[in-house]
């Protein structure tokens, strides 16, 4: 009596092939309406398309978001910049995470050059709101896994989010451009008001904010061949700066 051959396992799959009806994550692109020049030029540099959508207002003001592919177990990558109108494309980035959510993509991951109501992340006076939370609370609740932004209000504003976020950082590559712009030049930056002044870039030779002024030394490890500041004025040297007040 002969042995039976035995049967092929149902789940065995030859080497490099895919078994039919089993998703892979793989990478999506997708934009909101609000800066479609920026989103171009980003998805060219990934060698990546942005993933079709149909998307419209109705005459009551409500925007309607529907992604025109299958987005099942992809790793999907949500670009939208909050410009005027804020509030407007907050909800469209909110209502393009929700559609993802709901379709099954893998992970959502949230790209916000400007992390709308940014500047509101603690309370200054009683019965305010600390409304850049409550957005991180909304993205949550949305659906989002992770977020990357560009140069928060506070680098602690990352604690609002549950999840990972990646806060990069303009200021180097602002900072060269400046330095190799304006390199015969003597220059000053200024800062709006004195939060902004450990966040801005330094290039030059002195920084102001409000009555405030910082220069870098000549040859310094931050900034090299930069001329020193007046010794009369000078109060204090740091490992990269000279400070005084004006």
């Amino acid at each position: 009596m002969t042995a039976a051959a035995p049967i092929p396992s149902a789940t065995a799959v030859a080497p490099g092939s895919r078994r039919p009806g089993v998703v892979t994550k793989r990478l999506m692109f997708f934009a909101g309406s609000a800066h479609p020049a920026l989103a171009h030029r980003i998805a060219d540099t990934l060698g990546a398309s942005i993933t079709p959508q149909t998307a419209h207002t109705f005459a009551g003001g409500e925007t309607f978001v529907r992604f025109d592919k299958s987005v099942r177990g992809s790793d999907a990558f949500v670009l939208h910049t909050a410009t005027d109108p804020l509030n407007t494309a907050l909800m469209e980035q909110l209502i393009m995470i929700d559609a993802l959510k709901r379709a099954s993509a893998k992970r959502i991951t949230v790209i916000w050059p400007f992390y709308p109501y940014a500047r509101q992340d603690k309370k200054h006076r009683g019965r305010e709101p600390i409304s850049a939370r409550l957005v991180a609370d909304l993205l949550t609740t949305a659906g989002a896994d992770r977020i990357i932004t560009v140069d928060l209000h506070t680098p602690q504003a990352q604690g609002f989010f549950d999840g990972p976020v990646d806060h990069l950082l303009a200021q180097p590559l602002l900072a060269a451009h400046i330095r190799w712009r304006y390199r015969h030049a003597n220059i000053t930056v200024v800062a709006p008001d004195a939060g902004h002044a450990s966040n801005s870039p330094k290039p030059g030779p002195s920084y102001l904010a409000g009555n405030a002024s910082r220069s870098f030394s000549s040859g310094s490890p931050c900034m090299p061949n930069i001329p020193t500041p007046p010794s009369s004025s000078a109060t204090s040297q740091t490992d990269c700066a000279w400070s005084w007040t004006t």
